[in-house]
């Protein structure tokens, strides 16, 4: 495959400039600023994380051009802890805020990192944009609870004091993409960052595949090549001819002997990504796949309201993870006439076997209550 990611690529995005961001909050997590010393404790020594790894032949190639965009929008992190220095990689995702993994932020030993230094584009010792110290960073609270040793917490933002340096370099959006969309044989996964292992670990290096080895619920398996350094990289498509090229599916956190593995952009995922950015805090550029389509409200896997969309609410009850074709997977969260809403979820009371019910109710001519939601077969369209 012809590797997009090593031509000078300027993807055409539409964002949304942005000013300085207000940093005041309802304190609802607990991040690095609002009480790492206090409310954190470390609950002993977590196993250390397997190294991320070349499979085969080397195939990454470096990034020369890291002050042209989308690469300006990837930065090396200083990760500074207590009694140690460490480098991650981190991702603009708006212009106030990055994506990295979680373990580049907290680490069962010391807590929280002391101090962060984003520079973005770097290329040895070429700064083209110079290097911001970091204002807060956050991490889920299950990572903090399993002391780091659960990988489908791997996630992390970093924010920054505002959005200049942001806007200044470009961010790539984030994407919440169903399980078929993101298995296509062409979706073309590409990581690029700060491998250690080349250049002294300060260049730029990325690799891509024709497809993941495997797209899992929370996480992906992949042949791409990489080194610890590019631990927090983003992973997103470089298959230009699709609408999904240059979003955000993933973050690379970790490797092994068959494949290296990423935390994938799943409705938890973005729904604690933009909650930790809510009231201002910082700004984050997403799209969850299906919006601004037209839907039919209970036909949840768009081939019509039928009694197998109750079927597949159950079948999702039950933990398995039904096919629900070009529509948001059950669960994701939705914008409905600007409430948010699980996929699913026809009556506006949580993701239930009830909204099965509801649904075989309309298919016998019943007129079941929806609540505050639209009525079953109702057109909607998702924001």
């Amino acid at each position: 495959m012809e590797r997009a990611f090593l031509a000078a690529v300027v993807l055409v995005l539409a964002v949304s400039a942005a000013g300085a961001a207000p940093h005041s909050r309802d304190t609802r997590f607990v991040s690095h600023r609002d009480g790492a010393g206090t409310a954190l404790t470390p609950q002993g020594n977590g196993p250390a994380r397997e190294p991320a790894v070349v499979l085969g032949s080397d195939e990454r190639v470096r990034i020369t051009d890291t002050d042209l965009y989308p690469y300006s929008a990837i930065a090396y992190l200083d990760v500074f802890h207590d009694t140690y220095l460490t480098n991650c990689t981190g991702t603009f995702i708006g212009p106030d805020v990055l994506l990295t993994a979680a373990h580049c932020l907290w680490d069962s030993e010391e807590g929280y990192a002391g101090d962060i230094i984003v520079t973005p584009g770097k290329s040895d010792s070429f700064e083209p944009f110079g290097s911001e110290f970091a204002y807060d960073w956050i991490v889920p609270q299950p990572w903090i609870d399993s002391a780091a040793t659960d990988s489908l917490w791997d996630y992390g933002i970093v924010v920054m004091v505002d959005g200049a340096l942001g806007n200044e370099v470009g961010w790539l959006p984030v994407g919440n993409y169903s399980t078929q969309t993101l298995a296509r044989p062409d979706f073309q996964p590409a990581v690029v960052g700060y491998p250690g292992d080349i250049g002294g670990g300060t260049q730029m290096w990325g690799d891509s595949r024709d497809a993941f080895l495997a797209v899992n619920d929370y996480n992906y398996e992949y042949f791409i090549d990489t080194a610890a350094g590019q631990s927090g990289s983003a992973i997103f498509s470089t298959n230009d001819a699709e609408d999904f090229f240059g979003y955000i599916v993933g973050i690379h956190v970790s490797g092994g002997v068959t494949h290296n593995e990423g935390t994938r952009i799943e409705s938890t995922t973005l729904a604690d990504i933009i909650e930790w950015c809510s009231g201002g805090y910082c700004s984050v550029d997403y799209y969850t796949e299906g919006q601004g389509d037209t839907h039919t409200w209970g036909d949840i896997d768009c081939n019509g309201l039928t009694p197998v969309d109750a079927l597949k609410i159950l079948i999702k009850d039950g933990g398995g993870n039904p096919n629900t074709n070009n529509c948001p997977a059950l669960g994701d969260i939705v914008t409905v006439n600007a409430v948010q809403i699980e996929w699913g979820d026809t009556d506006c009371n949580g993701l239930t076997p009830v909204d099965a019910l509801k649904i075989l109710i309309k298919d016998g001519g019943g007129n079941p209550n929806t609540n505050n939601c639209p009525a079953l077969g109702d057109e909607v369209v998702l924001a």
